[in-house]
């Protein structure tokens, strides 16, 4: 009797196993979150699935995340700014990686061949590590530097050195083959911005207000000529609160461009003129995009709670919200569409 029950037993169990591994190579992660801790080497990645709902948790013994890039391969890259260190969600193991660097990683900006990383030496100096194609070379910059990005030219990078002068912001550009600095743009009326996107062959670069820069403006630069086009956004609606661009993005017709408050500026792709503002519901702190969705990150309730706003493309309706509790003392801080879609 028994010898019947294990027969009947242990193919229902391997099929039961079966099944549960077909359902997760069907429903991998759609979402990353990263929650991180400023003050102490705690931060916690967590996967979401289409519907919102927590599929996976992975704990990082690293202080201060705020960004996540991806490479080809499906890998995930976390700098740990306040230590000298990125985390790596490594696709292959499914396991994170923490690998030691002699300097601090500040922001990575990953595409094809290209791998672009900022590091901060001191107070007043990064540098840039460039990888291509296997060739890996280091770049000093005489100040903090912001972001990066390129195109198929050039590697920009927005300098600040604000502790000296206030009116110090330029824009770095790198020769991408000779991999040397041929030109530094001097900026004005920016601040020190996060926002920078190549769009259509132009450089855009965002805003941020501060007691130094109290004008709202979007920077547009053609690498062809140097030519500076400020696009002012004095609309109003965002006195006496932090504006700040965090994010542009496209679609067909319009350039979206994304303010820390709750703004959005839509302007027309072709004549840059403003379409419209749209005042969402919540505080923006990261924005993806995603078949025309537009998921909006934000931090709820002091920052205990992460709120993900479903945003429908061009109209901006919002179609639903996911929220996850903060795990321990972080706070939400950066999201990603998985590799997988």
């Amino acid at each position: 009797m028994n010898k019947l029950i294990y027969k009947i037993l242990i193919p229902c169990l391997l099929l039961l196993v079966s099944a549960c591994n077909q359902q997760e190579k069907v429903n991998p992660p759609f979402l990353y979150v990263i929650f991180t801790d400023s003050t102490y080497p705690d931060s916690e990645l967590i996967a979401l699935d289409k519907n919102g709902l927590i599929t996976e948790r992975k704990q990082i013994e690293g202080q201060g995340i705020y960004q996540i890039a991806k490479n080809k391969r499906g890998d995930l890259y976390l700098p740990i700014t306040f230590q000298n260190k990125i985390a790596i969600l490594d696709r292959t193991s499914d396991k994170i990686l923490l690998n030691e660097s002699e300097r601090t990683p500040m922001f990575m900006k990953i595409q094809d061949e290209l791998q672009l990383t900022l590091f901060n030496i001191g107070f007043d100096k990064n540098t840039l590590e460039v990888v291509e194609k296997g060739q890996r070379t280091i770049i000093d910059l005489d100040s903090t530097a912001l972001v990066c990005t390129f195109d198929d030219q050039y590697i920009y990078v927005r300098g600040d050195a604000s502790f000296n002068n206030s009116d110090a912001h330029f824009l770095y550009v790198i020769d991408r083959k000779e991999k040397r600095i041929i030109n530094k743009v001097k900026l004005e009326e920016i601040g020190q911005t996060v926002a920078m996107e190549i769009i259509d062959g132009k450089l855009w670069i965002g805003s941020f207000v501060s007691e130094q820069t109290p004008k709202e403006h979007l920077l547009v630069i053609d690498p062809k000529t140097w030519k500076k086009t400020y696009i002012s956004l004095n609309n109003g609606l965002n006195e006496g609160r932090i504006f700040q661009t965090v994010k542009f993005f496209v679609d067909e017709k319009f350039i979206h461009a994304v303010d820390a408050g709750n703004l959005v500026t839509v302007l027309d792709r072709k004549t840059w003129n403003i379409s419209e503002v749209v005042s969402l519901s919540q505080d923006i702190r990261e924005v993806v995009t995603y078949e025309g969705k537009a998921y909006i990150l934000s931090q709820e309730n002091d920052g205990t709670d992460a709120m993900i706003g479903v945003y429908s493309l061009p109209d901006w309706k919002l179609e639903t919200t996911w929220s996850i509790h903060s795990p321990r003392q972080t706070l939400p801080q950066n999201l990603l569409i998985s590799p997988d879609h």
